[in-house]
């Protein structure tokens, strides 16, 4: 009679095999794994509560539940435009005695002394850092040229009162709004724009049409909001605006 040893596994390859299988395990095994995932961001979102206001997560379990999102999307960017625009229209703090001061999160901290507020100097840096921000948000709206302006004005204040670490974001944003002037006509002719009611054969002649491209039209809309001083907000861009006319010849015939 013939025996058989049976090699049986070390204790080590046991622990090993059983964390290589938990760790293939899927996420969508069932369990607490979503209870987990909540968890895990709740102390993610606390952890950066004081640097940034809350956040929620939108969860779809299927892709049918998801039909709402391109709605939902669209919905939250216009919020966010109308916040933004709101913001940039206010520049109430031009004519205030003591503007308010934005400051970065924790730059107190690094504070050497104490700032006379009553000062002129403290006031243009207010109005500087103010004029920054406003430039910030005509640049997240669209509007490139008036960026350009607000950032050079704020510049020459941050520049007297000797904040360099505004003046060089101020820079840094007049150097990116006069690069998309710049290269505004380039992005216009590289860049199809999707309008829903405009057929393929349309989306792809948008530049062929003989009229202006959708990136000049908004820098031709700009230079006429900075004339008159005036808010266009949002243009809607009508798709059959580029549609040819096609004359009928008249042969005289009912």
């Amino acid at each position: 009679m013939q025996s058989v040893n049976v090699l049986k596994p070390a204790p080590d390859e046991v622990g090993l095999a059983s964390k290589i299988s938990l760790r293939r395990r899927s996420s969508l095994a069932g369990g607490t794994t979503m209870d987990e995932v909540k968890s895990n961001y709740e102390k993610v979102k606390q952890d950066v509560s004081a640097h940034f206001s809350s956040r929620e997560t939108f969860l779809f379990h299927r892709l049918e539940e998801s039909d709402e999102l391109e709605t939902g999307i669209r919905e939250f960017m216009r919020a966010i435009y109308f916040v933004l625009e709101s913001k940039r229209v206010d520049q109430s703090f031009e004519k205030l005695e003591c503007p308010p001061c934005p400051v970065l999160p924790e730059e107190e901290k690094f504070r050497l002394g104490v700032e006379n507020k009553t000062s002129k100097t403290y006031r243009r840096k207010c109005i500087g850092r103010a004029r920054k921000q406003n430039a910030d948000y005509a640049m997240l709206t669209g509007l490139p040229q008036l960026a350009l302006d607000s950032y050079a004005a704020s510049m020459d204040m941050l520049r007297s009162c000797n904040d360099m670490l505004w003046f060089a974001g101020a820079c840094e944003g007049w150097a990116c709004a006069a690069m998309a002037l710049i290269y505004d006509s380039l992005a216009s002719s590289a860049v199809m724009y999707r309008v829903a009611s405009m057929t393929p054969s349309q989306m792809r002649d948008i530049d062929h049409t003989g009229h202006l491209s959708l990136g000049a039209a908004i820098s031709a809309a700009t230079a006429f909001q900075h004339t008159l001083g005036v808010s266009l907000g949002h243009q809607r861009h009508r798709s059959d605006e580029n549609t040819r006319v096609i004359p009928v010849a008249d042969d005289g015939s009912d």
